[in-house]
Formats: structure tokens, C-alpha cells, sequence
């Protein structure tokens, strides 16, 4: 069992630094970010990289499955009207 430190959650120092200042500054980066990504003037290879990096933040990564052997002879697939 860990002892002493941060909770869980809470921001280190520096963190919490960056955070104050860029509301003391009226800058909110992802705001920003996601008006230069829906500005049409904005070169689509550029609007595709920032959609791409805000999109983690949004819907997370999904988790892969693998089916082992073992489970390959289980495996049914049906679609919608056969039998």
C-alpha cells in the first residue's frame, strides 16, 4: 500500500501552474484547437491531425480481442433471416 504523495487524481505542481495561467490568460487549448480544426480555410491534412489528437479525449481507445484456437470451433456467426 502506498503512503504519503498526491491523492489520486489530484494535479502535480507544475500541472496545476499551467492550468492557472492559461485561465489567467483567457486560453483554453482545446477550444482553440477545435475552432482552427472547424475553420474550412483550414488545410484538410491539418484539420485530420487535430480531429485525430482530440478524438482520444472524447471516445476512448477500445480494447482488442482475440480469439485463441480453443474458442475457434465455438464461434457462431449468423446473419439477420438465416438460420
Amino acid at each position: 500500500m502506498k503512503t504519503g504523495g498526491r491523492q489520486a487524481g489530484t494535479p502535480n505542481k507544475r500541472t496545476a501552474e499551467l492550468t492557472e495561467r492559461l485561465a489567467e490568460l483567457g486560453c483554453d487549448p482545446l477550444e482553440g484547437l477545435a475552432r482552427i480544426a472547424a475553420d474550412p480555410s483550414t488545410e484538410p491534412g491539418l484539420r485530420v491531425k487535430i480531429y485525430a489528437d482530440l478524438l482520444p479525449f472524447v471516445y476512448p481507445k477500445r480494447k482488442s480481442v482475440e480469439l485463441g484456437a480453443e474458442g475457434a470451433s465455438e464461434l457462431r456467426i449468423s446473419w439477420a433471416g438465416s438460420k
